[in-house]
Formats: C-alpha cells, structure tokens, sequence
C-alpha cells in the first residue's frame, strides 16, 4: 500500500462519511494525545505537550503532503517580507490552481474560559474562535503576497473545523 493509499484509508478510519457530510468521529490530534499522553489534554496555553501534539500533528500533514507529491515544506520563512511571521505550519508552493497555499495548524481547548459557555451551547464554537484569531493574523499579509491561507482548526477533544477536514481530505486523495 503505498503512502497516500495510506492516508486515505487512515482518514476514511477517522472521519466516517453520513450522507453527504463529514462528520469528524476521532481526530488524529485524539489519536496523538492519547498514544502519546495516556490521556487527553484539556491543553492551557504554555502547555509543552500540547505544542508536542502540535509538532506531531504538523510532521504528520507534511508527510502526507511529501507522500501526495505537493512538495511541501516545513515552516517556511520569510513568507511574508519584512515580517517574523511564520503562517505556514506546512507550506504548498503549487494548490488551489497553481497559487501556493500556507497551512497553520490551530489546536483550542473548548474548556477553557474564553470558550467553554458557547461551546456548551454550540458545538464547534472554538473552532471559530480560533479560526478567526487565525485569519485575523495572517490572513491579509499572506493574500498580499499571493499565497491562500488556510487555518486547520482542531480541538483538543478531537474536533476538526469543516475547512481543516476539506484540507486534509484533498490532500489525501
């Protein structure tokens, strides 16, 4: 079975198809805390392991991307002229048409304070949190310079934002 069989099969494993939507079952962030941890981390910011799951889940795209031939590469630099941003996690130099995309993996605890009484009500809510703190960070500089820039959303419980699994499915296949 070669690499990207591979992947497709692990994220068909993951993210079961009903009707015609995706609904994420078991994130392979679930997958990392767990393996790696023992137990699932309710994640607060400075949190070593969580930027280790981070770091794994990031190894991970690039890997699939390398295995699909998108010749991606690690935390680009100098993405954005004149600036210490690094708003690629994985940066694709030929997607979406031949424009290069820049994919920045976000991991949000649904608990914390800032999110857990919307996250009570509505499920995803962080996830839109920390899309737009994303979006709202590199979003404008990274179109500036001719690059899309995708925020891949995930909760720590093992929630993907709807974009994060479009990526990853497309990367997959």
């Amino acid at each position: 079975m070669s690499a990207p069989e591979l992947w497709s099969c692990l994220l068909q494993s993951l993210i079961p198809v009903i009707g015609s939507q995706w609904f994420p079952l078991v994130s392979l962030v679930s997958i990392f805390l767990i393996r790696n941890s023992g137990r699932v981390l309710m994640g607060c910011r400075g949190n070593w392991d969580l930027i280790r799951h981070h770091d794994s889940l990031c190894d991970v795209l690039f890997s699939a991307a390398q295995s699909a031939a998108l010749a991606p590469q690690k935390e680009m630099p100098s993405l954005i002229p004149g600036s210490c941003a690094r708003p690629a996690d994985v940066f694709l130099s030929h997607r979406d048409g031949g424009r290069p995309a820049a994919l920045d993996v976000t991991i949000i605890s649904s608990l914390q304070a800032a999110t857990v009484a919307d996250s009570a009500v509505i499920q995803g809510s962080a996830l839109g949190v920390a899309e737009a703190r994303k979006l709202l960070m590199h979003a404008a500089a990274c179109h500036q310079v001719g690059v899309n820039f995708f925020p891949l959303a995930v909760e720590v419980l093992g929630g993907w934002s709807l974009p994060a699994v479009s990526i990853i499915c497309s990367i997959g296949r």
